[in-house]
């Protein structure tokens, strides 16, 4: 490469710089200011345009040896991660370097949790048709029960005191807005489906996104109930898990095509994420930062699914 024709390269120049390369609070501050520009523009990089990466994975194993048949999954605030095992009516705690922190167990089988706000999260209980709120920190606190008349799947919330959960009702699937006092507030019919599905919501809350494993969709609603897309794909197969990154673009995870789909915030398909996707994945969540997700899948034996990935959206 040719340097440009005012460049310098004469020893006094070179002695300056190498002054200032000997200042140690000046390097210092350099290499941050160069870290923190570095950040910035690999942050505010738009999402469609990056790949995700693992950057740590671990097995959410149990002491004993049993097999674990988790379901759900969300990330808290301090970046911990709960996990809900339908199975052993057990409710998990980890963090990200994979140290198992905490148990809850509960009286029945739970299904899926999500944040309500700090702290608090909430659980759903298909077989008893209830939810259960519970405190999370370095240790798992039961809190308060609230009975609906859903077979209650998915869960995801609008606000501190408003919950949107997904169930069934005889053969058909439905959403509903929930207050934490037990009160509907709204209920609409997604499909004809005896199938169970997950639930989303944007940074906004102005849409609810409920994915169904057949027939395997998202369909996509605005918070009063209207239906604004429904996203299909020849290569999406048993879609389970949904979220949503800091961009408003969705991703839906394909059990049986053992992928993760990337949807613009109008329906667009961007990408299908298929290298280092674990078979059989179940579920998805955004950290708060809304550039990293952890995902949770991989039946070693059948019905044991422990493998918990954390990636990054570079």
């Amino acid at each position: 490469m040719i340097p440009p024709t005012n460049m310098s390269f004469d020893m006094e120049k070179t002695e300056t710089s190498t002054v200032v390369r000997n200042d140690v609070s000046e390097v210092k501050r350099e290499t941050v200011a160069k870290y923190m520009r570095t950040q910035i523009n690999r942050n505010s990089k738009p999402l469609k345009e990056c790949k995700p990466e693992i950057i740590s994975q671990f097995n959410a194993d149990y002491t004993d040896g049993k097999n674990s048949g988790y379901t759900g999954i969300t990330c808290l605030p301090d970046g911990k991660i709960l996990l809900v095992d339908y199975i052993n009516y057990t409710c998990r705690l980890y963090d990200q370097s994979s140290q198992h922190i905490a148990d809850y167990i509960f009286a029945s089988s739970p299904c899926d949790v999500c944040v309500i706000e700090g702290f608090q999260v909430a659980v759903t209980f298909p077989e008893n048709k209830s939810l259960q709120l519970l405190t999370v920190g370095n240790s798992i606190k039961p809190g308060k029960i609230i009975n609906t008349n859903l077979r209650c799947y998915g869960i995801v919330a609008l606000s501190g005191n408003q919950l949107v959960v997904s169930g069934r009702k005889k053969d058909s699937l439905y959403w509903c807005i929930v207050s934490i006092d037990g009160s509907v507030q709204l209920l609409v019919e997604v499909c004809h489906t005896i199938w169970s599905c997950s639930l989303a919501t944007n940074n906004s809350k102005t849409r609810i996104y409920v994915s169904c494993y057949r027939p395997s969709a998202v369909y996509v609603y605005g918070i009063d109930g209207t239906l604004i897309f429904i996203y299909t794909h020849d290569a999406l197969d048993g879609a389970r898990g949904v979220a949503v990154d800091r961009d408003e673009n969705m991703y839906v995870v394909g059990e049986k095509s053992a992928n993760i789909h990337q949807v613009s915030p109008n329906g667009t398909p961007l990408h299908v994420f298929s290298t280092n996707i674990p078979k059989s994945p179940e579920a998805i969540c955004f950290t708060c930062s809304g550039d990293k997700f952890v995902l949770m899948g991989d039946f070693l034996l059948m019905g044991d699914r422990r493998l918990v990935q954390i990636f990054e959206m570079i």
